[in-house]
């Protein structure tokens, strides 16, 4: 425990003396004036909270095949080959998409078919 609160004092330390280095370096590797701009900070907490859900079911897939249904190491981690796979091949398309159209009418267009699918299982 003393060794976890010692880590964590030395990473804030670590990332306040980061703060004070970008700010007064010519050429930050990191502009931290990009966090006052309030749209900026509710797209980057969007995109942190993605990534804990991609992260939650990456670990909880597997977990629940093994733990809770049996499976072996192989068929729970052979689980998660469909959406990999579905998500490589549909990456050049959705970001063509989003280059051609915007963020909004993509991301609207697969909200609504989301929520249709959603609505006919009930």
């Amino acid at each position: 425990m003393v060794i976890a609160v010692v880590l964590l004092l030395i990473a804030m330390a670590a990332l306040l003396v980061f703060a004070w280095v970008s700010h007064r370096a010519f050429s930050p590797l990191v502009r931290l004036t990009v966090l006052r701009s309030v749209k900026f900070r509710w797209h980057l907490l969007a995109y942190v909270l993605l990534q804990f859900v991609t992260i939650g079911y990456g670990y909880m897939i597997p977990n629940a095949s093994q733990l809770g249904f049996g499976a072996s190491v192989l068929a729970a981690g052979v689980v998660l080959l469909p959406g990999a796979l579905l998500g490589a091949a549909s990456a050049p398309v959705s970001g063509s998409l989003l280059d051609k159209f915007g963020p909004v009418r993509p991301m609207f267009t697969a909200m609504l078919a989301d929520l249709r699918a959603f609505a006919s299982k009930r």
